[in-house]
């Protein structure tokens, strides 16, 4: 049996590392060996009888992983170097704060802080998952999309993928953010560039068990899987909530600016509802939402202390989520004329 895995130092050469294993291999024997692959520009390696331990000769450098044999289990154990604070410094050097973040960590420590990060700010992030252990059913904690807090990150994706240098994270966030949020489901979408993978039912399984987005070979096409974040929620619904969000919040700041005054009286609320009812529209024309409830607040039951402080409370609202079709079923039968 011959076992292949290729990576790369920071986006340079790219080395194929092979190893055909003897008749009758021992563990401690094959850390050895692969070990002594691993010694290679740019990477320093140690070997126990159980495991090898590899990374960058330089700190700051990354090791790109590609197209790892299914019996091989590479997991990114790097701890987090405080990527959440140079988010912050990002974003606070934007004049324009950004929505999409990608990572090229696999290090669950790191997916974790960044998915944190991006969860408080509105932003979607996205990385590439081919760890040996995704694609394992047994292996449900240590594993890039098994970190602590996936049940609830709606806004964090992981594509599973053995090719670990094709950007599929990329490639799927710059198609969907291409688009009018809400708009196009996040499944079934053909990739641009990375190479989709043929696993089989138990793999694709394991995967989906995490919420992770399979990259799959079907009917000769490479298609995206399920289209989901961490947590299950599909993420045509976190794209169009977080647009509808910032579209209402957009709508009345609107009002303000466009208005030498907002009185507060019936004719000022009307002036918001109608910014309101205006997103909803442009809502339901994307075919995001329906059904909208409104309840407009009425002037006389506001609060002495609100009025005084010019604060118009209780604008709220309800609307359905339109959804998507992912699969169909159906019962048929062929009759004998």
């Amino acid at each position: 049996q011959t076992y292949t895995m290729s990576v790369a130092v920071d986006g340079g050469a790219v080395t194929v590392l092979s190893r055909t294993v003897p008749g009758t291999p021992t563990l401690a024997a094959e850390c050895a060996a692969w070990a002594t692959l691993l010694t290679i520009s740019g990477i320093t390696t140690s070997a126990t009888n159980t495991e090898v331990d590899f990374h960058p000769t330089t700190t700051n450098t990354r090791i790109w992983i590609n197209q790892i044999s299914r019996e091989l289990v590479v997991e990114d154990t790097s701890a987090d170097a405080g990527i959440a604070s140079d988010l912050d410094a990002l974003y606070a050097l934007s004049g324009n704060p950004f929505f999409g973040v990608l990572l090229d960590s696999q290090s669950p420590a790191e997916i974790e802080a960044a998915a944190v990060w991006c969860m408080a700010h509105d932003c979607i992030l996205g990385f590439v998952a081919n760890s040996g252990k995704i694609w394992d059913p047994s292996e449900t904690t240590t594993n890039a999309l098994s970190v602590g807090s996936a049940a609830t990150q709606h806004n964090a994706f992981g594509v599973a993928t053995r090719d670990g240098m094709g950007c599929a994270h990329a490639a799927l966030m710059f198609r969907q953010l291409a688009l009018n949020p809400g708009t196009s489901n996040w499944a079934n979408k053909q990739l641009s560039g990375p190479i989709a993978d043929s696993t089989n039912a138990t793999e694709f399984g394991a995967v989906q068990a995490k919420h992770g987005i399979n990259y799959q070979l079907t009917n000769g096409l490479g298609i995206t899987y399920d289209g989901w974040a961490m947590s299950g929620r599909y993420l045509d619904i976190t794209h169009g909530a977080l647009w509808l969000k910032s579209a209402l919040q957009i709508a009345v700041f609107l009002v303000f600016v466009n208005n030498e005054t907002v009185p507060y009286t019936a004719d000022g609320v009307a002036l918001i509802e109608s910014a309101v009812r205006g997103v909803f529209a442009e809502s339901g024309r994307r075919g995001f939402t329906s059904n909208l409830k409104l309840t407009v607040p009425v002037i006389t039951d506001q609060m002495p202390v609100d009025v005084a402080k010019r604060i118009l409370r209780n604008f709220n609202w309800t609307a359905t989520l339109n959804g998507a079709i992912d699969q169909v079923t159906g019962f048929g039968t062929l009759l004998t004329s």
